[in-house]
This record gives C-alpha cells, sequence and structure tokens, in this order.
C-alpha cells in the first residue's frame, strides 16, 4: 500500500472512532459546551486542544487522540525543547503498549515529519530506541525514518538504544542499516555504550553482525579495556569468543590501530597491552606522558592499576608527574595501595610521592590502607612520614577506621605509631572506645584502655 492510500485509510478509521467516541460523549438532550467553545479565540482553542492531544497522547487514549487529530490539531505543533507530537509520543510511561503504538501511526498517517529533530537534535527513531519502543521504531523505519541521523552530540539511535533500554530495538536498528560503527563526540561506539552501560544482548548482536571490537576510544580504550575495567564478565567472554588475533590491526579506518591514531591513544593503548617497546615509541614520538583520558586519568595512573612496574619506571624516567590526581583526587599512590603493588609503591614513594595526599573525600594513602585491611602497606607509609592522625572529611582517623572493622592488629599497629587513642569523630560516633563498645568489641575495646582509651562520657566528665 502506498504511503498516500494509507493515510487514507488510517483517517477513515480515525472517523469512525470519533463517530464512535461522539456519540458516546453527547446524548441526545443533554446540553454541550458549544457556547463555551464559541467564547474562546481560536487561539486559545488551537492551544486548548494540543494540551488535550498531549494529555490523550500521555494517557494514552488513542480514541481520543484520534478525535483532536481530525478536530485540525495541528500535527507539527512544537512543545518545550522543541519536541514535535512525535517525539512526545516516544516519551510516555505506559504499559498499555497497543494505545501507544495506534497513537504513533495516528500520527505518522496525519502527517508527522518522521525525522524532524528536537532542540538537542534527537529523531523520534532516537526516543524510541532510548526507551525501548520496538514496535513503534518499526512503524518510524516503515515511514522512512533515518536510521544513521546522528544528535548534536554526535550519537545515533543505535548508540541511544545501547546505552537505554533498548535491547528489543537493536536488531531492528541494524537490519535497516544503522552504521555499527558510528563515532560520537566522546569518540564512543555503540559497541563501547553497550559494553559500559552492561547491555549484554546489545554486545552479542553487535559483535555478531561485525561490529568493530578493536576500535580504539581516543584514550586508547577498546571494547575490551571497558569490559575488564568494569569487570563485566560475561560480556568479556563474548568479546573474546570472536576475537580474531589479525583484526583491527593495520591500516583501518575504525580508529583500531592505523596510522591515524593519535600518540595520545597510542601511548595508552601501549600500556592498557603491557607493552614496553610501544610505550617507548609513543613517547619517543613526542607523546605527553602526563596526557590525561577520558576517565580523568593519566598514563602512570593506567599503568598502576594495571600493577605493570616495567612500565611505571618507563614513565617515571621520561618525567611522568608523580602526584598527578585523578577524577577522585587520588594519586598513583592510592592505586599502588589499592592494588596491593608494594613494589610499585616504593618506586612511587622514591620518586617524590605525597605519603599525606588527601582524595576529594579527605582519604589519605593511610586510610585507604588500612581501610583495606593491609597492614604491610600501612607499616610502609608510616616509616615514610605519612601522618597517623589525619582525619577524613567526616573527621574519622585510621584508628576509627580500624575499630569499626573490628581490626585489633591494625588497632595495635597504628597505636604502637602514635595514633591518638581518644581522638574524637562525632560523625563516627564518638571517641575509638565509644565505637567499640557500640560494636560490642570486647576485645579491641580492652585494647584501646589499655592504650588510655575513654569513652566520650568518661572524657566529659574529667572536663577533658
Amino acid at each position: 500500500m502506498n504511503r498516500m492510500r494509507e493515510r487514507v485509510v488510517v483517517l477513515m478509521m480515525l472517523a469512525v472512532l470519533v463517530g464512535v467516541a461522539s456519540c458516546k460523549r453527547s446524548p441526545e438532550g443533554e446540553a454541550d459546551d458549544t457556547t463555551a467553545v464559541k467564547a474562546l479565540t481560536a487561539e486559545e482553542l488551537a492551544a486548548a486542544q494540543l494540551e488535550a492531544l498531549c494529555a490523550a497522547i500521555r494517557e494514552p487514549d488513542a480514541v481520543r487522540a484520534a478525535d483532536l487529530l481530525l478536530e485540525g490539531v495541528a500535527v507539527e505543533s512544537r512543545l518545550g525543547d522543541g519536541m514535535t507530537l512525535l517525539h512526545y509520543a516516544m516519551e510516555p510511561d505506559t504499559e498499555e503498549v497497543e494505545a501507544h503504538e495506534e497513537i504513533t501511526r495516528f500520527l505518522l498517517s496525519a502527517g508527522a515529519e518522521v525525522d524532524a529533530v528536537d532542540d538537542f537534535g534527537r529523531t523520534s527513531l532516537m526516543l524510541a530506541a532510548k526507551y525501548g519502543y520496538a514496535r513503534s521504531a518499526a512503524m518510524l523505519l516503515e515511514f522512512g525514518a533515518d536510521v544513521t541521523a546522528e544528535d548534536a552530540r554526535g550519537r545515533t539511535a543505535l548508540h541511544m538504544a545501547c546505552q537505554h533500554q533498548g535491547a528489543d530495538v537493536i536488531p531492528l536498528l541494524i537490519s535497516a542499516g544503522a552504521v555499527l560503527d558510528a563515532v560520537d563526540e566522546m569518540g564512543h561506539t555503540p559497541l563501547i555504550y553497550a559494553v559500559m552501560f552492561d547491555k549484554v544482548g546489545g554486545v552479542r548482536h553487535l559483535v555478531q553482525s561485525g561490529a568493530n571490537r578493536n576500535f580504539r576510544t581516543p584514550g586508547g580504550y577498546t571494547a575490551m579495556n571497558y569490559a575488564v575495567s568494569l569487570e563485566r564478565d560475561e560480556i568479556e567472554g563474548i568479546l573474546e569468543g570472536r576475537r580474531n588475533d589479525d583484526e583491527g590491526e593495520g591500516d583501518d579506518d575504525g580508529n583500531g590501530n592505523g596510522s591515524d591514531q593519535s600518540l595520545t591513544g597510542r601511548l595508552f593503548a601501549a600500556i592498557w597491552d603491557g607493552d614496553a617497546s610501544g610505550v617507548a615509541a609513543a613517547l619517543e614520538d613526542g607523546g605527553d606522558v602526563d596526557a590525561v583520558d577520558e576517565l580523568g586519568r593519566t598514563p602512570l595512573l593506567v599503568a598502576v592499576n594495571r600493577g605493570q612496574r616495567a612500565v611505571v619506571v618507563q614513565l617515571l624516567e621520561a618525567g611522568a608527574d608523580v602526584n598527578v590526581r585523578g577524577a577522585l583526587g587520588q594519586t598513583a599512590l592510592f592505586a599502588a595501595v589499592d592494588q596491593t603493588s608494594m613494589a610499585i609503591a616504593e618506586l612511587l614513594v622514591a620518586a617524590g610521592a605525597e605519603v599525606n595526599a588527601a582524595d576529594t573525600e579527605g582519604y589519605t594513602p593511610l586510610l585507604l590502607a588500612t581501610m583495606r585491611g593491609r597492614s604491610a602497606f600501612i607499616e610502609f607509609v608510616l616509616a615514610n612520614g605519612a601522618n597517623v592522625n589525619a582525619v577524613d572529611r567526616s573527621g574519622m582517623s585510621a584508628l576509627h577506621v580500624a575499630v569499626v572493622l573490628d581490626q585489633a592488629e591494625l588497632v595495635e599497629l597504628l597505636l604502637k605509631n602514635g595514633a591518638l587513642v581518644n581522638m574524637r569523630s562525632a560523625e563516627a560516633g564518638g571517641t575509638p572506645v565509644d565505637l567499640a563498645v557500640a560494636r560490642g568489641n570486647e576485645v579491641v575495646s580492652e585494647l584501646l584502655r589499655r592504650y588510655g582509651g575513654k569513652t566520650s562520657e568518661e572524657l566529659d566528665g574529667e572536663g577533658g
């Protein structure tokens, strides 16, 4: 059926529905609101009808929507953020799927512009993909929606389906010719999105359809890098199952490892792969040793997180800033503590790492080591000048943390190194003894008392 004939048929169907609806609303002998309507200006009437149609779409009430469309509501009307009625129809949070789909078809048949964009450059297909309306997406495609269109941030409908609720929409978009390796303004493909947002089904569809698993973001990361970093075990399996050793190498145009890749990308990629020669080559070619990736990390932070001692040595020798901070204010020394890499921690401190650096929450390497229960690192940072009584933003010291974790061994270690046994933390619940008593830990409580620990009440009674 051609588009014009289909439109006529649907509008005839609307007329039937309206006839039924009108019969129900105006029984003979009852007063209607004709007088009230006549009192409205044409502009006011149009606004009222548009508001009523929006309400019908949101409900969704297909009969009422059909009625209003036949009354002449302008289907090209614009709402907030430049949305059209068709955009608006893609956003309702409803379980009445059939009514929602009917309204979508009514709007399309009434002449709604299928590829109209809102103020953010989004099309209705993008919203259908975002909210997972598969049948509405199919209708939009049937009416000629551009599956390759990009919003103001360079994202396609496939990107949105992979980020949000579009598991059922992804295969539709792929079948309709979506660009599998489309790159948004952040340098991310739909596959990267699917991995980042843990969309296992989406990853499977994309990989089976031939998406480039070896595509690298501007920071040098592949889908597998993200899967490993985010601990997406099932996704790792899918990616590994499709891997070919020679795929993505050479002069590809997908930003894999080709000649167009930036020096920064090459540097991060080599670090991720533990490729010391690749790191050396990228640095020799002018790669910035303190470059920052899209996650706010420098090469040194990534190398420490990956436990790559040899690469850490390379970067330090190349002049990497040992005290540079990541997105959460943590330095490479925090990462060494977190990764239990004493050899790297020693390298960093020897290179001038600040042992009392505090992150955005006020945590120091000592507090982190205590939180992780790592006595060897506690001794190491204390031996290198860490302040045993440093507190985080809530006023908790390492001793408070050790007590809360019921770690008697760490409590004694900290006390032997000068921890203030009666330091108070209002947010933590008072002194370390207060915390031990509240937790019912007699062993820790007695240990603290041997070092002179007291409750807040006891201290107050002494005027302390």
